[in-house]
C-alpha cells in the first residue's frame, strides 16, 4: 500500500513509516514509500519488493518454466528439416547427392555427436596429457569408422547433368 502524505498516512496503515515532507526552497516535496503487504493491488509479497508468483490460470502462462527435453526434439527435428531441404537445393545442381532420408543417416550422425561429447569430456577431464591421447583414440577411431560408413552409403542419384555436348563446352569461354 502506498501513503502519499503525512494526513493520509495516519487514515491507512502502514508496516513501514509512510512518508515524509521535506521543504526545498519554496516548494514543499513529499516522499513516499512502498509497504510489503496484500494491499489493493491484488498481489501478494514475499517480502519487501518480491511479489509472489501470480497463480496459473488461462489468462496467466507461465513463462519462466521451460520443458528443455522437448526444446531439444524441436530443435533436432527444425536441424534435420534445414539438412533435407539443402539437400534438395543441392539436387539441382549436382547428379548425385548424400541421401539424407535414409533411415540410417541420422541414426549415424546422432551417434557422431555423442562419440563428439564423450571426446570432448575426456579432453575436460583431469587426466595428463599422454593419458587423454590414449582414451580418445577408440573415440576419434568409431567417429572415423562412422563418418565412412556415411560416405560410403548409396548416393541418390539426381539426374542432373550438363546439357551441352563436349564440342559445345570447349567453346565456352570464361
Amino acid at each position: 500500500m502506498l501513503a502519499f502524505s503525512a494526513s493520509r498516512a495516519a487514515a491507512r496503515p502502514a508496516a513501514r513509516p509512510a512518508s515524509r515532507a521535506v521543504t526545498i526552497g519554496r516548494s514543499r516535496v513529499v516522499c513516499a514509500r512502498a509497504a510489503a503487504s496484500t494491499g489493493d493491488m491484488g498481489f501478494k509479497t514475499m517480502r519487501e519488493g518480491v511479489k509472489v508468483a501470480a497463480d496459473e490460470s488461462l489468462l496467466t502462462p507461465r513463462f519462466y518454466t521451460t520443458d528443455f527435453d522437448e526444446m531439444e526434439q524441436i530443435v533436432k527435428a527444425f536441424n534435420q528439416h534445414v539438412i533435407i531441404e539443402t539437400n534438395k537445393s543441392t539436387e539441382r545442381l549436382f547428379p548425385a547427392v548424400p541421401d539424407v532420408e535414409h533411415p540410417d543417416f541420422f541414426v549415424r550422425m546422432d551417434r557422431l555427436v555423442a562419440l563428439n561429447e564423450k571426446l570432448v569430456a575426456v579432453s575436460r577431464g583431469g587426466l595428463p596429457k599422454p593419458l587423454q591421447a590414449l582414451a580418445r583414440l577408440p573415440l576419434i577411431e568409431r567417429m572415423v569408422a562412422e563418418m565412412v560408413q556415411i560416405y560410403l552409403m548409396r548416393p541418390k542419384d539426381t539426374g542432373s547433368v550438363d546439357l551441352m555436348t563436349p564440342e559445345q563446352a570447349a567453346q565456352v569461354m570464361y
